[in-house]
């Protein structure tokens, strides 16, 4: 008998790729070649994300609270993290119910993401979500550690 997807995504991942393709029809590595993130799906019901750069600049401040504005800008541009209930609204399609997010629009929000699992990867999809001056679909890439 084959398990449910919310069965087979349970558990933690580790991202491989994240990519789009830009009005060019060029494939974009969001976070770069070897981007890092994690993301985990619990048993109780709660998923978090997180993903970025593998290679990220130091602030010159190693206090927790200080930054100039053009670090703290950088460092908000080259990591995405959030947190929240999930569940699978169809066959293959599961929201996000956003609690937390670096990015704050997304608070109380849910996100669609559209899951399979092919060879072993979990290969994320998004539906078009703006991004810049235009709309991109992002395809994430997951592995189990």
């Amino acid at each position: 008998m084959k398990s449910s997807l919310l069965e087979q995504i349970e558990g933690s991942w580790l991202l491989v790729s994240m990519t789009y393709i830009d009005a060019k029809g060029k494939i974009v590595n969001l976070y770069g070649e070897s981007p890092m993130g994690i993301l985990t799906y619990d048993k109780c019901g709660y998923m978090n994300a997180q993903m970025g750069y593998c290679h990220r600049s130091n602030f010159k401040n190693s206090s927790l609270g200080e930054g100039s504005a053009d670090e703290i800008t950088a460092a908000y541009k080259t990591y995405m993290a959030y947190y929240g209930k999930y569940y699978e609204k169809e066959p293959g399609t599961i929201i996000h119910q956003v609690e937390g997010c670096l990015f704050p629009n997304w608070q109380g929000k849910e996100e669609i993401r559209y899951a399979k699992i092919e060879d072993g990867l979990l290969v994320i999809t998004t539906p078009p979500t703006l991004f810049g001056d235009g709309e991109i679909i992002i395809k994430a890439v997951w592995k189990k550690p």
